[in-house]
């Protein structure tokens, strides 16, 4: 028995240095990772801020700051480095690392394999290219997973608390809680549930108060522009309308809107946005209801809460490139084949990602051919949601 249990740990062992090994072999080689000297613009932006902070300025009070409170810690942590890209770039890798573990803590939770999961989580800042470590979007996919990791575990308080600081750096991690909400009613029922809510509503008040004391009109300013946003030509609405500009059946008016996209301006753009974010709330809680019958499971959740996130990705009116940073450690979690086939579409759409934006991306503003890989790449996004949505479901015996 002894001798069998080592020879498991070294398998697990061996298996874990591959992945890591994999994983370094892909900042190393991402032409703009780690080793690059070059700084995206939103870099700069960072670094801009952090300073400013450090010099004394309140971020939405004294300066103004475009993204959440959430998002402070990764921008502000690599202010005191003399190279602030290189330090920002390095703790986004790292941070890619903390996901690797949180989602091979969630697999051995769900009982699943482990290597090959985790090897597509390693490739995939190969895949996406630049966005992976010159965004910060890896710290709210990191947040996400471990939250992810803690309600596999049984820990439904840490996770939802974890859920709401997510959520105050990027939103989507609150799409996690109603597939989570239900699996903690049905699991360990409504007093837990009670406990998990409080604590989310607690931390997101906890990391959001103290700016609203400080900076009101500069936070409600910053949560406002977010929100009123057009349709961004990358989204699937955008990729259509797109599209049909290049075939000759509709005039796109594009134009940089707030806070500096490359929106779709007019009537249909704006009716298309709405019917996005309509789309993203009914698929959202239907996946969420599909866990109210049937067995409850780790498994089960965990691709709810996948199809959740793919779901705001693929049908929201905003669809930057950063954002399949979030998909990256999360859809490889989902439960057998559902898992499997929406890993390989989402290694895809990473490439396609790549390709349209670290060397194509200026082909957008005259409508170039580009427009036809984004619009396939969205329908691979599609295709994620609708395969892991249906992995939600209960099949009849």
């Amino acid at each position: 028995m002894r001798g069998k249990l080592d020879r498991v740990d070294r398998r697990t062992v061996a298996g874990g240095l591959v992945v890591l090994a994999v994983y370094v072999i892909a900042m190393v080689f991402e032409r703009y990772g780690v080793r690059s000297a070059v700084r995206g613009v939103d870099v700069r932006v960072y670094e801009s801020d952090a300073r400013a902070i450090a010099n004394g300025r309140l971020p939405y009070r004294d300066l103004y700051f475009e993204y959440p409170p959430g998002a402070l810690p990764p921008i502000l942590a690599p202010e005191p480095a003399s190279d602030y890209a290189t330090a920002f770039k390095s703790l986004m890798a790292v941070l890619g690392a903390g996901c690797l573990i949180g989602a091979a803590t969630v697999l051995r939770a769900q009982g699943s394999r482990l290597l090959w999961r985790l090897l597509a989580i390693s490739v995939a800042p190969l895949a996406i290219g630049s966005v992976f470590v010159n965004r910060f979007d890896i710290w709210a996919a990191f947040l996400a997973v471990i939250g992810i990791a803690f309600l596999a575990r049984g820990r439904p308080t840490a996770a939802f608390a974890l859920f709401a600081a997510g959520t105050t750096a990027k939103v989507f991690p609150v799409f996690a809680v109603p597939a989570a909400a239900v699996w903690v009613y049905r699991r360990y029922g409504v007093d837990s549930l009670k406990r998990a809510l409080i604590a989310f509503v607690a931390t997101g008040l906890a990391i959001l108060l103290p700016f609203a004391a400080l900076g009101p009109g500069g936070l409600r300013y910053s949560f406002t522009i977010q929100l009123t946003r057009h349709l961004q030509t990358e989204s699937l609405g955008g990729a259509v309308l797109l599209v049909a500009d290049r075939l000759g059946l509709y005039h796109a008016t594009i134009a940089t809107g707030n806070p500096g996209s490359l929106d779709l301006f007019g009537r249909l753009p704006s009716v298309i946005g709405a019917l996005s974010l309509l789309a993203v709330v009914t698929l959202i809680v239907w996946g969420a209801w599909t866990l109210v019958r049937g067995p409850i499971n780790v498994e089960r959740v965990v691709t709810a809460i996948a199809a959740a996130v793919a779901v705001y990705v693929a049908f929201g009116k905003v669809l930057s490139p950063q954002y399949l940073v979030w998909l990256i450690p999360i859809v490889p979690l989902a439960s057998r084949l559902p898992g499997r086939v929406a890993t390989l579409l989402l290694l895809a759409a990473l490439v396609l990602t790549q390709v349209e934006f670290d060397h194509h991306y200026g082909q957008i503003h005259t409508v170039g051919p580009v427009v036809w890989i984004l619009l396939v790449r969205n329908l691979l996004l599609v295709a994620i949601a609708a395969v892991l949505l249906n992995g939600t479901r209960v099949r009849a015996a």
